[in-house]
């Protein structure tokens, strides 16, 4: 153990500077200011990710006109406070502010505003109406990145109360330089505050078991009313806290309660009856501040802005079916417990999660995997991260001594410090419990809540230090060092395309796209580099550039006038553009084609359709080579009034076999490991598009 500092001796004061500089609050502040200067800075180079259009529009919304109808489903408080800056910064007593931030919202007789339909809204708001996008995002997203600062700060005080100042400094290292915190720290979405949250409302909780007084009590309703309206996943705290009181009730130990005077209870059932009575007032805290949050209304439309009356869906269309989930929703709507908005989106979340597109290594599904997440944890967390957390059981399961916040030392056995510990346990596993049940499962960041607990129970690995072997002691300390810095070095390399990582036992970012695609590694964030390598590619050689996006940003915004192919949710596309020799640039949530028709890989019986329409694909490409009017009436003779639809179809049949025969050869060049970059030439693109195959493996596929 590292010994006690005293106040003579130049040795001591040697001491005292480790634990009060290097080990305490300054290097922590400093870490803290380097993890969001990182995380906003590399969130600058990147174009809007596909969720943070509605986050933004809808916060947005929040605040300007008190209507709740956008995009309730993901977290209201989230959108509020990264849209508080884009919003009230022009509220500033100065002209340089109003000149910079007086960001322009739709008009409230906007179509789309009148619809609720959020999507085109917020491509409105961020792409149509004059508004400095670059500005809007960087205030939204240092929002989350100074959100994601307090998680920071939360490991740290947890890990240095538990482990010591090492345990701190290493925990916090951990979680500053860990690449899934730098991707979804400064990103304006509901992932990050939700990790931050969990972590607090179990430590509150906690707190709470042992110390009943004002601020445990009031502050945990703050807390856990925070963190249920940050997503809809905030209701698992409830197990986690009685799972928790399970413990608490076994292990014994006094219960110190202190109202104006203070009493310390014993007894498990007069502790149980307390902490129930607390529980009460704390569940009031946090109805009310569920209902703050919707302006203390329960109508989602703001009454006063008619004809606004409705969301973008009926409420009913939310209840999948008429069990028990039904009938709990339509009883609190008609007894107004929470405002409708709340309970629209929690609805809405209920029936979405049934069934969504998945990829998985090369597999396909729309019910999900049972093995996602863990195969996700697998591949995005740093070979030495995961290292330092076996390090850290073990120095659970040996530290005797644990250098509390103070300096002081106390006693604890074995079961003392993994009793101190389940909070993080609680998270971690019941968090995990239930992702491993999830249907959803469209990206790495639904995890991110059980990377916290981890982070601190790493700092237990500080153990090492304080071995009594001092040569043992040295050697192991110098492993968790390298470690460390192992685990800085592949932040640094992998910056500022954080969302990319993958370790090496994946093959590293760039075969990423063969493992997790979505928001595990394209999330549409790359548009302004593919916009620099166009500019460096043209200046050298002028040949067509092709592009398959898939986001929500608009390619035109950042100068992109590549020829389209099939993408998701853009506006460049037109159908059956003539292929020709030149550069192909896609996606990879689009190259794995898991929205493109229905998701899996090329089988026999699409091959057989595909043979079938290729004459067809062949006259298109003809009379697209003509004028519009003879295309027009040409399009009509070959495949009738519908012939735009159709030619969609034909269009995707195409993209779909272009994309198989190039998962089958390594791209030429990527942007930021999410866009794939392939040049093709006359030979390839006949073999890609134009000869028959043999597909010896039957699998579903289809157009």
């Amino acid at each position: 153990m590292i010994p006690s500092c005293h106040a003579d001796g130049p040795p001591m004061s040697r001491q005292r500077l480790i634990h009060h500089v290097l080990l305490g609050w300054p290097t922590a502040i400093v870490l803290l200011i380097i993890y969001v200067v990182m995380a906003a800075g590399a969130s600058h180079e990147k174009s809007n990710t596909f969720d943070e259009v509605v986050h933004l529009v809808a916060g947005y919304s929040y605040w300007s006109a008190n209507d709740y109808r956008l995009h309730p489903e993901n977290g209201n408080l989230p959108q509020r406070w990264a849209a508080l800056p884009v919003y009230g910064l022009k509220y500033l007593p100065s002209d340089w502010a109003k000149e910079h931030y007086d960001f322009k919202f739709p008009s409230r007789s906007d179509a789309y505003w009148l619809t609720g339909e959020k999507w085109p809204l917020g491509n409105k708001f961020l792409y149509e109406m004059g508004n400095d996008l670059p500005r809007m995002l960087l205030c939204a997203r240092t929002m989350i990145a100074l959100c994601g600062a307090v998680g920071g700060a939360l490991v740290f005080v947890w890990a240095r109360r538990l482990f010591g100042p090492a345990g701190g400094i290493i925990a916090l290292l951990l979680f500053v330089f860990s690449p899934t915190m730098l991707a979804h720290c400064a990103l304006v979405t509901s992932d990050m505050m939700t990790a931050v949250l969990f972590l607090a409302a179990v430590g509150v909780s906690w707190a709470m078991m042992h110390r009943i007084n004002p601020w445990t009590v009031i502050g945990g309703g703050v807390v856990v009313g925070g963190l249920l309206l940050s997503k809809v996943s905030g209701v698992f705290i409830v197990p986690m806290v009685l799972i928790m009181l399970i413990v608490r009730l076994i292990a014994g130990g006094p219960l110190e309660v202190t109202i104006g005077r203070r009493w310390i209870m014993t007894g498990w059932m007069r502790q149980l009856a307390v902490l129930a009575g607390a529980w009460l007032v704390q569940g009031v805290i946090v109805v009310v501040v569920i209902w703050a949050a919707f302006g203390l209304r329960f109508e989602g439309p703001n009454p006063s802005r008619a004809p606004v009356d409705h969301f973008a869906f009926d409420f009913e269309d939310q209840l999948i079916d008429g069990g028990f989930r039904s009938t709990v929703f339509r009883r609190l709507r008609a007894w107004r417990v929470l405002p409708d908005a709340y309970l629209y989106g929690a609805a809405y979340v209920a029936k979405h999660a049934e069934a969504r597109s998945a990829f998985l290594g090369g597999r396909y599904s729309v019910t999900g995997f049972r093995g996602f997440f863990p195969y996700a944890f697998a591949v995005k967390t740093t070979i030495p991260l995961l290292l330092l957390l076996i390090a850290g059981v073990i120095g659970a399961l040996m530290i005797r001594q644990v250098r509390v916040g103070s300096g002081e030392s106390r006693s604890h056995d074995e079961p003392g410090v993994f009793y101190r510990t389940t909070p993080l346990w609680v998270l971690f596993v019941v968090y995990w419990a239930v992702a491993l049940t999830s249907n959803l499962n469209i990206g790495h960041r639904h995890i991110l809540p059980t990377y916290l607990p981890l982070f601190v129970l790493a700092g237990a690995g500080s153990w090492f230090f304080r071995l009594p072997n001092r040569r043992a002691a040295g050697a192991w300390s110098a492993v968790i060092v390298a470690l460390v810095g192992w685990h800085v070095v592949e932040s640094w390399q992998i910056g500022p395309h954080y969302l990319a990582y993958f370790n090496q036992a994946a093959g590293g970012p760039r075969n990423g796209y063969h493992h997790l695609v979505d928001s595990s590694l394209d999330w549409g964030q790359d548009l302004p580099g593919l916009k620099s390598w166009m500019d460096e590619q043209r200046a050298r050689r002028a040949e067509p550039v092709y592009f398959a996006y898939f986001g929500s940003a608009q390619p035109g915004y950042y100068g992109i006038d590549a020829i389209a192919l099939p993408s998701y949710m853009s506006q460049l596309h037109t159908p059956l553009h003539p292929l020709v020799p030149g550069w192909y640039c896609i996606s990879a949530t689009q190259l794995q084609r898991v929205y493109v028709g229905n998701p899996g890989p090329w089988g026999v019986d699409e091959e057989q359709r595909y043979i079938q329409v290729l004459p067809v694909i062949r006259e298109i490409q003809r009379l697209q080579m003509g004028p519009t009017d003879v295309f027009v009436d040409g399009m009509t003779d070959l495949l009738g009034a519908e012939w735009q639809q159709r030619g969609r179809h034909l269009d995707i049949a195409r993209f779909r076999r272009l994309c198989e025969y190039l998962l089958k050869r390594e791209p030429d060049t990527h942007i930021g490991h999410s866009i794939l970059i392939y040049h093709l030439g006359e030979a390839e693109l006949r073999e890609a598009i134009w000869e028959p195959w043999i597909v010896r493996s039957p699998t579903e596929g289809g157009w």
